[in-house]
């Protein structure tokens, strides 16, 4: 089972678990209460992903291949059902890299419309559409180097930030402000960069680096400052991430100054993971939530407006949604404002899983 978005209001949580041995997507009220099911098709796979609004959800049709599939958009209110491209890009790219596309905060989508990749002929088209009606094309490129053989797109408005490998040991950042325009280089570092994502106000992007480290590997994120024009604010830093491995991408908090990241701590004993929240003020370190001290947590999301945390427990036979409101812990921490207080959610069926998003 998993927890991956609350509606905008803060007041609602989509997840996706087991009902009578087949999967289903629920919309739960935070304040308790009846849960609503969504009714999918049974050839309903990933991506599973409510429209900014919450008022839609998106999903992919599983043909079982990674191109050519369709992803179709139903209105949660009346079930009302259309097709969103029939030809969804998906799954892994030639280099083995996961295909991700994120708007900002690390939403699905860009405001009221969803991202996606779509085959187009000889060309892969980064695509924006509105739950009910036509898409637009954000760019247009041709497979292979470049835009178009990126696993990692990060899209604001008509601006795709996006990493490049060269070689093994160093990626570089670029940034494509226009169609036809040249994409400059924002930064350059060692590692591998993944999960590329921009900040609410287009001023920050950040994402995450993969570091050798012997025979391991060490996790923390790349931090650049964009200008309006689209040019280097100021120097790119590494903001360290307080784990050793996420568990969760990056998420920004509306206040466009802190990040949210979920993983496991490094040099803890036993599985201790926490929600880590990340300023990207200067020195200013990682601070570790606990969450699940009872049952392992493996998965957990903000909500909307940084108030509140949900995630999930595995139990035994049943597994718990917790509703936990941070509020005085992040006013203590200099991050946010308000009063904290935690809810059980939700316990649902054994075989719980999945992530909605």
């Amino acid at each position: 089972m998993g927890v991956r978005r609350n509606t905008p209001d803060n007041q609602e949580i989509f997840y996706r678990t087991t009902v009578d041995g087949r999967e289903a997507v629920l919309l739960a009220p935070v304040a308790g209460g009846p849960t609503l099911e969504i009714p999918l098709p049974e050839e309903a796979g990933g991506p599973i992903a409510p429209s900014a609004d919450g008022k839609y959800l998106a999903y992919a049709l599983d043909s079982g291949a990674d191109t050519g599939r369709t992803v179709m958009v139903r209105r949660i209110s009346d079930g009302e059902t259309r097709a969103l491209t029939e030809a969804f890009l998906r799954g892994l790219d030639p280099a083995g890299q996961q295909r991700q596309v994120l708007g900002p905060g690390r939403s699905p989508s860009d405001g009221d419309e969803f991202l996606f990749l779509e085959a187009r002929g000889d060309r892969v088209e980064l695509r924006a559409s509105p739950p009910e009606g036509p898409s637009r094309v954000v760019r247009s490129v041709a497979p292979g180097p470049g835009l178009g053989g990126r696993y990692s797109l990060a899209v604001h408005s008509d601006w795709v930030a996006y990493p490049e490998s060269s070689g093994e040991s160093e990626s570089t950042l670029f940034l494509s402000t226009g169609e036809g325009e040249p994409a400059p280089a924002l930064a350059t570092v060692s590692g591998a960069l993944e999960g590329v994502c921009w900040s609410h106000d287009r001023r920050w992007i950040v994402a995450g680096r993969w570091l050798p480290q012997g025979q391991n590997f060490m996790f923390d994120l790349l931090l650049v400052g964009v200008t309006p024009e689209g040019t280097l604010a100021s120097e790119p830093r590494i903001l360290e991430a307080g784990m050793w491995i996420p568990l969760g991408g990056v998420q920004w908090l509306p206040d466009n100054r802190t990040i949210a990241l979920f993983g496991m701590a490094m040099g803890a004993p036993g599985v201790a993971n926490h929600l880590w929240l990340i300023s990207i003020q200067e020195k200013e370190p990682a601070v570790p939530m606990t969450l699940g001290e009872a049952a392992p947590t493996w998965s957990a999301s903000l909500s909307p407006s940084g108030r509140h945390v949900a995630f999930s427990e595995e139990v035994l036979r049943g597994s718990s949604i917790w509703i936990v409101d941070y509020e005085e812990f992040l006013r203590e921490k200099g991050l946010v404002a308000a009063s904290p207080n935690t809810v059980h959610l939700m316990t649902t069926n054994a075989g719980d899983d999945g992530l909605v998003g």
